[in-house]
C-alpha cells in the first residue's frame, strides 16, 4: 500500500464548490484545497496558515463541513499555526464507504493519522481540536495515540463510552438522545433528513446555535454538500457504526495529554452531567463552560472559543512514549 499523499485539488467542479464554501464562510483568502489518499479513503482537505507552522488538526462533527471552523481560522492563522481541516469520510465530496465497517472509530482515527503523514507531520506533536463527532474521534486518538499530539481541545462531546452509558442509565440524556435511535433506521432516516434539501438539518443548526451563527450563503453550501450522492447515508453511518466501535473497544486507558474541554451549556443534545465522567479519564483536564452557548459553541461565541483554543495550545504536555500495544 502506498503511503498517504496530499496533492493540490484540481477537479474543477470540486474546487469550485470548495471555493464557494470558503467565500461563504469568509475565509477564501486563508485556505487552499488538497486531495488526500489515505490508503483507505480519499479526503478533501482545506489547509490554512504557513507550511512551517505548528500543525493543528481540526475535526468537524455532524452535520458540518470543514468550514464550520471558519470563525476560528483567522485568529489561529495569525498566531502562526498551520490548520488541517478535512471534510471527513462520508461528508461532502470525500469518500463514502458503503459498509459500516468503514465508519468505526479506528477507521476514522486512521484517517486522521494518515492526514498527518500526508502533510509531513510525522515527527513533532500536533495540536488536536474536535467538535461533536470530530471530538469523539479526538477522544479516541488521545487515548490510543497520545504520542502523536501535544494537546487536545474538545468541544461539546464526551467519549463514546461515557455517552453510551448515559444513554442507557440517565432518563434525561435518553430523552435528548432520541434522534440517535431514529438515525439507526435505514432508508427512512435518509429520506427524512434529505427531504427539502436538508431542511431538518438546517433547522437543527439554527435551533442549536444563536441566530445568525450560520449565514444563509453558508447554509446553501451545506445543502449542496448534503446533496452529494451518498452523503446523507455516509453521515448517518457514523451513528450506525457506533455499536461496532463500542464492541471493539478494549479497556479504557487514561489520557495523559493536556486536554481542554469547551462546553456550551445550552446544548440541545448533550447534558452538562457528561462533563465530570469525561474528564475523570484524563490526567490533565481543564473545563471552560460557556453558559450562553449551545452545542455549536464555536459558532455561538467564536472569538472567545478562538482564544480558548489558543490558550489550550500553551499547556505543557508530558513526555509520552509510543506504546506498540495502542497501535
Amino acid at each position: 500500500m502506498s503511503p498517504p499523499s496530499a496533492v493540490p485539488l484540481e477537479d474543477p467542479q470540486a474546487l469550485a464548490a470548495h471555493r464557494a464554501e470558503a467565500e461563504a464562510a469568509g475565509v477564501a483568502d486563508h485556505v487552499r484545497f488538497f486531495r488526500v489518499e489515505t490508503g483507505a479513503s480519499e479526503l478533501h482537505v482545506a489547509v490554512a496558515g504557513p507550511d512551517d507552522g505548528v500543525a493543528v488538526l481540526m475535526l468537524h462533527g455532524f452535520p458540518d463541513l470543514w468550514c464550520t471552523w471558519a470563525p476560528q481560522i483567522p485568529a489561529l492563522v495569525e498566531a502562526g499555526y498551520r490548520l488541517i481541516l478535512p471534510d471527513q469520510r462520508g461528508y461532502n465530496r470525500s469518500s463514502k464507504p458503503e459498509s459500516l465497517e468503514g465508519y468505526t472509530l479506528d477507521q476514522l482515527g486512521g484517517d486522521a493519522l494518515a492526514l498527518l503523514e500526508a502533510f509531513g507531520h510525522t515527527e513533532a506533536p500536533v495540536q488536536l481540536v474536535g467538535h461533536d463527532w470530530g471530538a469523539a474521534v479526538s477522544w479516541w486518538l488521545a487515548e490510543n495515540h497520545p504520542e502523536r499530539f501535544q494537546t487536545v481541545t474538545i468541544l461539546n462531546c464526551p467519549p463514546m463510552k461515557v455517552l453510551a452509558k448515559a444513554a442507557r442509565s440517565d432518563p434525561k440524556q435518553i430523552m435528548k438522545s432520541w434522534y440517535i435511535l431514529f438515525f439507526q433506521v435505514p432508508w427512512i432516516s435518509e429520506k427524512v433528513l434529505g427531504a427539502g434539501r436538508g431542511k431538518r438539518m438546517v433547522s437543527a443548526l439554527r435551533k442549536g446555535s444563536r441566530a445568525g451563527a450560520y449565514s444563509e450563503p453558508e447554509l446553501e453550501c451545506y445543502r449542496q454538500a448534503w446533496a452529494q450522492p451518498g452523503a446523507v447515508r455516509g453521515m448517518l453511518s457514523w451513528y450506525r457504526a457506533s455499536a461496532l466501535s463500542l464492541k471493539r473497544a478494549g479497556p479504557s486507558r487514561r489520557i495523559p495529554l493536556p486536554l481542554t474541554l469547551l462546553w456550551g451549556e445550552r446544548d440541545i443534545a448533550l447534558r452538562t452531567s457528561l462533563i465530570e465522567p469525561s474528564i475523570a479519564r484524563c490526567d490533565q483536564a481543564e473545563v471552560h463552560s460557556f453558559p450562553e452557548a449551545g452545542h455549536w459553541v464555536h459558532r455561538d461565541q467564536p472569538d472567545e472559543v478562538a482564544q480558548a483554543i489558543l490558550a489550550s495550545f500553551q499547556r505543557s504536555p508530558p513526555r509520552v512514549e509510543s506504546d506498540d500495544a495502542s497501535t
